[in-house]
């Protein structure tokens, strides 16, 4: 608790509330998440030796919406696109300090195979600062063989707020 930040205030001050559901608007296959999230800061330490002071501090406030549907192409190939946008006020407990999240993914599930593409935007800006952006971008295949046995590979291409571009390959199995 020396930390201090958001919802590390050892009371029960900070809530959530989410609401999901499914077949909205009579579309069945489409499924719907909104939520959001108060978290209460009392104190925020950076680094056990630098206290913020009371006047930078603010309560942090985060809401996403989010949805995914399923569009089922034939019997053994579905089709899903998802996009979710998030927002965080007072990040970390800083007052003014915001984040914006923009997600995008299209999966394909074709018998065994399963391929897929993800976007992903991060928009950052405080009061004292003008907005940066991080973004990434994932594509992603795998194989399930009847044993069990699943194949993967992958790669991610990321560009942070310094513009340090990252470009990372990967692969694994699994039992």
């Amino acid at each position: 608790r020396e930390y201090g930040g958001p919802s590390n205030t050892g009371k029960l001050d900070s809530y959530s509330f989410a609401l999901d559901g499914t077949g909205i608007l009579g579309i069945e296959d489409l499924f719907i998440h909104v939520a959001y999230m108060r978290q209460k800061v009392s104190h925020l330490n950076l680094d056990l030796q630098t206290e913020v002071p009371q006047d930078s501090l603010a309560d942090e406030h985060r809401f996403v919406v989010s949805a995914l549907y399923n569009i089922e192409l034939n019997d053994e190939t579905i089709l899903t696109p998802f996009v979710e946008y998030g927002s965080i006020n007072n990040d970390v407990g800083l007052k003014g300090q915001t984040k914006n999240i923009l997600t995008g993914s299209l999966e394909l599930n074709e018998g065994s195979w399963n391929h897929s593409i993800a976007y992903s935007r991060i928009g950052n800006s405080s009061e004292s600062t003008s907005t940066d952006s991080e973004y990434s971008l994932s594509i992603t295949s795998s194989y399930l063989f009847n044993s069990g046995i699943e194949a993967s590979v992958g790669y991610k291409y990321s560009n942070d707020s310094e513009n340090s571009y990252t470009h990372t390959a990967g692969g694994s199995l699994s039992f």
